[in-house]
């Protein structure tokens, strides 16, 4: 659990690889005000490198507090982290996710297949659905796309293309709802069995 101001929320995060290469990794830290959020999925044979150095270079930003509140301030950061994958030579591609928690509001940014959804009292809300799922980290053609700001109510999930396309809303939903927050993490693993792929979940909660 996480003092943020006068909210408290906690995180749970889930990467199981079925591939060769292990290229799924979640991360969250307190940046100042802000709290990241951070699911990716890298591909090839160097994917886990892939995804950590996209991770690290995310890490290595100023997260000030004005520029944070704004989706664009997310969008060019993940325009940053494609040019600096695209110069490396080992070929692997990423897609992720990043969401940031400040002032009760969430904003962020997405590139490829990692969606980000809104588990609210109104039901789920799809923050990334403007993204192309095809257009990678580290390609040089990456188009992200900024979310938000948002009120943060409920459960907000990152996941990657093999929940979402291998488990009905209804059961992700009720897999999110669970009282413990790793037990809702374990559950949205369970729906993914025969998925081929890497599976990665990243959820935070107010507590």
């Amino acid at each position: 659990m996480y003092p943020l101001g006068s909210i408290a929320f906690e995180f749970g995060g889930l990467c199981r690889g079925r591939e060769t290469a292990h290229g799924a990794r979640v991360f969250s830290e307190q940046r100042g005000a802000t709290r990241l959020v951070v699911a990716a999925c890298a591909t090839g044979a160097t994917g886990g490198v892939t995804a950590e150095r996209a991770i690290r270079a995310i890490c290595a930003s100023r997260f000030i507090p004005q520029l944070c509140r704004e989706p664009l301030f997310w969008q060019q950061l993940l325009e940053s982290v494609d040019t600096y994958l695209s110069v490396l030579a080992d070929e692997a591609v990423c897609a992720l996710t990043c969401a940031g928690i400040i002032d009760g509001q969430i904003v962020g940014a997405c590139a490829g297949d990692i969606s980000a959804f809104l588990y609210g009292p109104d039901g789920p809300r799809e923050l990334t659905g403007a993204a192309d799922p095809d257009a990678f980290l580290g390609s040089a053609l990456a188009e992200p796309v900024g979310f938000g700001p948002v009120p943060f109510e409920g459960a907000l999930l990152l996941g990657s293309a093999s929940l979402f396309r291998g488990a009905a809303p209804a059961r992700i939903r009720a897999a999110a709802s669970q009282a413990h927050i790793d037990d809702a993490v374990a559950a949205l693993g369970a729906l993914v069995r025969e998925e081929p792929g890497d599976l990665v979940v990243a959820m935070c909660r107010p507590q």
